[in-house]
Order: C-alpha cells, then sequence, then structure tokens
C-alpha cells in the first residue's frame, strides 16, 4: 500500500514542480507537454497489480519528477549545470526523455494487465 501512496507522492512533487517556478518567476511557463507523463503515471497507479508493476511505476515516477523538476528548475532559475544558452534545448526535449521513460513501463502493466484478464476470463 505504501507503493501508491509514494508514486500518488511524486506525481505531485512532479506537477507541483512545474507550477511553482510559473508562479514565482515572471514570463517562465511549461509547455503542455512537461505534462504528458503524469497522467499516464496516475492510470498506471489503479492498472497495476503485483508488486513487480507497482515497483517498476514507482521507480519511473521518482526519477521522471525528481529528475524532470531538477531539470527544470535548473534551467530557469539556477543555471548550475546547464547554461542560459542549453536552456532552451534542455526545456524542449526534457518532456520526450520523461516520455521515453514513462511509456515503456506503461505498456508493460497495461499489457500485464490485459494478459491477466485474458487468463481468469
Amino acid at each position: 500500500m505504501f507503493i501508491k501512496r509514494f508514486t500518488v507522492l511524486f506525481i505531485i512533487i512532479g506537477i507541483v514542480g512545474l507550477f511553482v517556478p510559473a508562479i514565482l518567476i515572471p514570463d517562465v511557463y511549461p509547455e503542455w507537454i512537461a505534462f504528458a507523463p503524469y497522467p499516464l503515471l496516475a492510470i498506471g497507479i489503479p492498472v497495476a497489480r503485483g508488486f513487480t508493476n507497482k515497483l517498476a511505476l514507482l521507480i519511473t515516477s521518482s526519477v521522471v519528477a525528481l529528475a524532470g523538476t531538477w531539470v527544470y528548475w535548473d534551467t530557469w532559475q539556477f543555471n548550475c549545470v546547464f547554461s542560459w544558452q542549453w536552456s532552451g534545448l534542455i526545456e524542449d526535449y526534457t518532456p520526450l526523455f520523461q516520455l521515453a521513460l514513462v511509456l515503456p513501463v506503461f505498456s508493460m502493466i497495461v499489457w500485464n494487465r490485459i494478459r491477466a484478464k485474458g487468463i481468469e476470463g
């Protein structure tokens, strides 16, 4: 049960991580595609069955939320790692890398759920 709670927590952290800079920093708004991984992760929570699927969802949501939030905040505000010259490029490709992490896990969870329904039914 704690896996679902932590997965929800990481999804909330990721979404709040996109909204906080929009409130604090003038003229910084995330693109709509930056939110794309989070509905997939949220749909995966009730669909996931079994410890392995839930753990994969938890690990993926933590990496997507924490790394994505750090990358966005660094390019928008801090520039500790990425310079201003790279910020637009990083901002454009971060959601694609997040989706590249989320889609295989989401597909695995849905496939396992469909396969389990076929065996039961």
